[in-house]
């Protein structure tokens, strides 16, 4: 692996490297299971390449934050020469941009959506991500008027309702999979419960409700780590005005109907 990277890391000069490892928190995760010196001693190897060769690029992903990992397990020492990296969701204007795109290129039966109809569809789905954007553009049936195929508001809603029901709703089936696979089972069972209590709440609810909420059964300590935790990896978002609620609105539904 030396010599691969000394390779790259001198080709790099012209032409630069990119090195991409998925899921790392999830690798090291199971490897610290079974030995955590092994863990340690890869985490360090891979500290130890990005310093030996600085003309590589390496971006580490995953759908566990690193952070997250890196503090419960104490190895913080062996991500702390990275940079994090959040990636966001379309904003409203690119959103529009992709949807006019699949809608009109992309899809069997081509549609337009007016200003209104953008406008709803995204406030529907909440976190404009170009998957669920996909899943829910794939459920629109439009209507003709004026010899044009369109998506009003109402064929939104509809397609909605389609995308939350069987087998359109395992779009959503990660979410839960994710929670159960890939979060320690101290700290999964307090997660649960809040994710249950926000799917009740479309307007969300503060961390010091939450925790009279869930009191005696889960500590305010508990509460405050898995708040982190579910914020980290994507499944609900802090408000300015410091209530937590869900990134999307229709993963609360689905969360309400499938797993509270």
């Amino acid at each position: 692996l030396d010599a691969i990277l000394s390779h790259l890391n001198q080709d790099s000069q012209e032409k630069p490297t990119l090195i991409l490892l998925d899921e790392v928190t999830i690798c090291a995760s199971n490897i610290i299971k079974i030995s955590p010196d092994e863990c340690y001693q890869l985490l360090n190897s891979l500290r130890r390449f990005r310093d030996a060769y600085p003309n590589i690029r390496w971006m580490l992903t995953g759908s566990i934050g690193l952070d997250h990992f890196a503090k419960h397990h104490q190895v913080s020492g062996a991500f702390n020469n990275l940079h994090p990296f959040l990636i966001e969701p379309f904003n409203a204007q690119i959103a529009t941009d992709f949807v006019n795109h699949y809608c009109q290129q992309e899809v069997f039966d081509t549609f337009i959506l007016d200003d209104e109809a953008h406008k709803h569809l995204q406030a529907r789905l909440g976190w404009l991500s170009p998957y669920y954007l996909e899943k829910l553009c794939l459920q629109i049936l439009p209507t003709t008027a004026n010899n044009k195929r369109i998506a009003d508001c109402k064929v939104i809603d509809q397609a909605c309702l389609k995308l939350l029901q069987h087998p359109h709703n395992q779009a959503f089936s990660g979410w839960p999979e994710h929670l159960n696979r890939n979060i320690s089972d101290d700290i999964r069972p307090s997660c649960k419960a809040i994710l249950n209590k926000l799917s009740e709440h479309d307007a969300g609810e503060s961390r010091d409700s939450l925790r009279i909420q869930l009191e005696p059964e889960y500590t305010p300590e508990q509460v405050r780590e898995a708040l982190n935790i579910l914020s980290n990896d994507g499944f609900i978002k802090k408000q300015p005005n410091g209530k937590y609620h869900f990134v999307m609105q229709l993963l609360a539904n689905y969360w309400q109907e499938y797993q509270a």
